[in-house]
């Protein structure tokens, strides 16, 4: 059974501002492969990014942070970025702010 993908405001916007046509349709390829088996792919994330999910794309660069919602079905793309180690604009530094900050990521 193929979940239906859906992308937050927030990774829209982060697609968009992605120029390289080859990086784009890499990182497309991916999240279109979680709607076959997101469970099985990815990795769980821990400690305070428990219950979201994260995936490699276009060369190992870009992360795309994802979450299941079993019971309808969904695969909801939260965040779409580039793993920075310890700068403040990390994608996972970035997703523990909002979190933080009481912004609940995908509303």
């Amino acid at each position: 059974m193929a979940y239906k993908i859906v992308l937050t405001v927030q990774a829209q916007k982060a697609l968009k501002k992605i120029r390289n046509r080859i990086t784009l349709e890499q990182i497309a390829d991916v999240i279109e492969s979680l709607a076959e088996n997101p469970l099985m792919s990815g990795k769980p994330l821990r400690g305070s990014l428990s219950g979201y999910r994260s995936i490699r794309a276009a060369r190992q660069r870009y992360r795309i942070i994802y979450n299941v919602i079993e019971d309808k079905i969904i695969v909801q793309v939260i965040m779409i970025g580039i793993r920075k180690g310890k700068d403040s604009d990390d994608i996972y530094q970035v997703l523990q702010r909002m979190i933080r900050t009481g912004k609940k990521p995908g509303e």
